[in-house]
């Protein structure tokens, strides 16, 4: 039986070794030790974000999914 695809982009949580540059917010600062999102667009593109940017993506991505689920649930399309 195949796998099913996962709707995810590639992520993972990593604690920063140096300090890094939240995508979303250029002006906030990833200091050394803090933890943060990466999220990889492809092999080479990498996009860091920090703590309270992921936190809120993550929000937002809760409720696509629900309404995803909800429409899903319902019939409609």
């Amino acid at each position: 039986m195949p796998r099913l695809k996962s709707i995810l982009k590639r992520h993972r949580v990593e604690v920063a070794e140096r300090q890094r540059t939240c995508k979303h917010d250029r002006s906030r600062k990833i200091a050394r030790g803090e933890c943060c999102l990466v999220v990889f667009d492809d092999e080479r593109a990498r996009f860091c974000y920090s703590r309270e940017v992921a936190l809120g993506m993550i929000a937002e991505a809760r409720e696509a999914l629900a309404m995803i689920e909800t429409a899903l649930g319902d019939g409609a399309g």
